[in-house]
């Protein structure tokens, strides 16, 4: 959810909250407050920003949000990040820390199936390529449309990391002697870089916003909430 002035932001959370616990209510449910279910990710930008991040995080206690309702007492943790589907939120909006993580998923997801899949001779290595794209390269590239930009040592792993598990793939690498250079290795099994997927899914991910999303102002802050609430 967004708002135009930061100072609105909180008693939108508040309303949302309110709101969302009524229909809730209202089906027999109820929103999971506990630690690490329902939380909200306050991003405070533009004017009075500054003001606003004070207010809330200068306290002794962890900041929450409290919101009454007719008949309950809601209260919210504010956390600086949280994990949702796979991806990490930050009120930094740091994506540093996200794709680390993503390295670290798409390594573990190559190294648990390289034994029955991607090291398999018995498969055709354009299959194990195509079980790679999507067993490995959907965990790599999950929400990597909305990343801002990738630092050059970050940029660096990641087409390391694609190399080096294709050469897994095709069994061509240092441990047989190969001798070829990446370059060549990637010219010759047409292996896509990262650059190229990345820019694929960002030009994917624009012409969604230009198709179905609505013009407004560019709001100055926004917030992101956990499971239960909308984002």
């Amino acid at each position: 959810m967004a708002t135009v002035q930061p100072d609105q932001l909180q008693p939108l959370v508040q309303e949302a909250t309110a709101t969302l616990h009524t229909l809730f209510q209202r089906y027999g449910l109820s929103l999971n407050m506990q630690k690490g279910k329902t939380e909200v990710v306050m991003m405070y930008r533009g004017k009075d920003a500054n003001r606003c991040r004070s207010a809330l995080f200068d306290a002794e206690s962890p900041p929450v949000i409290v919101t009454t309702t007719s008949t309950h007492v809601l209260s919210i943790r504010v956390v600086p990040s949280y994990r949702h589907l796979g991806a990490r939120y930050t009120m930094d909006l740091d994506i540093d820390e996200e794709i680390t993580s993503r390295i670290g998923m798409a390594k573990q997801a190559f190294a648990e199936m390289k034994r029955t899949i991607f090291g398999n001779r018995a498969l055709d290595p354009d299959a194990r390529v195509k079980l790679y794209e999507s067993l490995v390269l959907t965990r790599l590239l999950y929400g990597c449309s909305v990343w801002s930009d990738v630092p050059t040592s970050l940029l660096k792993q990641l087409e390391a990391m694609i190399i080096k598990h294709h050469r897994s793939i095709y069994n061509c690498g240092f441990w047989n002697d190969a001798g070829i250079p990446d370059d060549e290795f990637v010219a010759t099994h047409q292996v896509m870089p990262f650059r190229l997927h990345w820019a694929r899914h960002r030009l994917v991910y624009m012409q969604h916003v230009a198709r179905h999303g609505l013009p407004h102002p560019a709001p100055s802050c926004r917030v992101c909430h956990r499971k239960g609430l909308a984002s």
